[in-house]
């Protein structure tokens, strides 16, 4: 079977966790082509951002396994530019996928009264110039994520609920009931061989420790509060006019 995962940290901590899964094929791909890639094959399991069910509605989604944040640990990071008064832009750049440019827009609405104006950007960052919204592995490949703020601290305070960023999703029930079938407990497992996982990837030591710090506001299993969280996150793009109806979960 093959499973489509982002390319990110978290996504390969999720794999680690997978040792009955060696079989699969795990193949890494941008956020933003995930859940075409499991259009195009209706046979394959990915972990999908939470948002693309907005446009993808026909995927099952798995009720007990995916990534979500609810404190200082994020896949996405904010910059701002020190001792701005107030800003209209955003920069987006590394793995954007459609959560980072419907979220920003809502959360600069709803808590700061702001309608900013998004931009995806490839060229170098001018932290000195622009205020950023940076998702993925570039938030790790500097030490300048010490003076970044959690996105998903940020989404979580709007909704009260964790963040779910990720989701196993399949347009097969069966495969995602057949790849899900075995996975429990994985905050536990991943928590216990965390060290080993860390050191297998690369990232520098200051990242390991500050993985480390905050590993206990990241969630791999999902229970109750989680998909409470789901459910007010996929509703903030209908009360913002952004869709017409509110997207209807199908839970395997």
């Amino acid at each position: 079977m093959k499973v489509y995962l982002p390319k990110n940290i978290f996504s390969a901590v999720f794999v680690y966790g997978l040792s009955s899964k060696a079989d699969e094929n795990f193949i890494f791909e941008p956020s933003s082509v995930l859940s075409t890639k499991l259009d195009e094959d209706e046979n394959a399991v990915g972990l999908i951002p939470s948002l693309d069910l907005i446009k993808h509605k026909n995927l099952f989604v798995s009720k007990n396994t995916g990534i979500s944040f609810d404190g200082s640990l994020s896949n996405s990071f904010l910059y701002f530019v020190p001792k701005q008064q107030n800003f209209s832009d955003l920069f987006l750049k590394g793995d954007i996928s459609l959560n980072e440019i419907l979220l920003a827009k809502i959360l600069f609405s709803e808590k700061y009264g702001t309608e900013i104006v998004i931009t995806l950007d490839t060229k170098p960052s001018d932290f000195s110039s622009n205020n950023y919204l940076i998702a993925g592995n570039e938030n790790f490949d500097s030490e300048k994520i010490d003076e970044g703020i959690s996105f998903a601290d940020e989404i979580s305070d709007l909704i009260d609920y964790p963040y779910v960023n990720y989701l196993v999703a399949s347009a097969s029930e069966t495969s995602l009931k057949q790849f899900t079938s075995n996975i429990s407990q994985l905050d536990r497992k991943l928590e216990d061989s965390l060290s080993q996982i860390l050191n297998s990837l690369k990232i520098s030591d200051s990242h390991k420790k500050y993985i480390t710090d905050n590993f206990n506001s990241i969630y791999f299993d999902l229970t109750d509060n989680e998909l409470r969280g789901l459910e007010e996150l996929l509703r903030l793009p209908y009360y913002k006019g952004i869709i017409e109806e509110v997207c209807e979960l199908k839970l395997i």
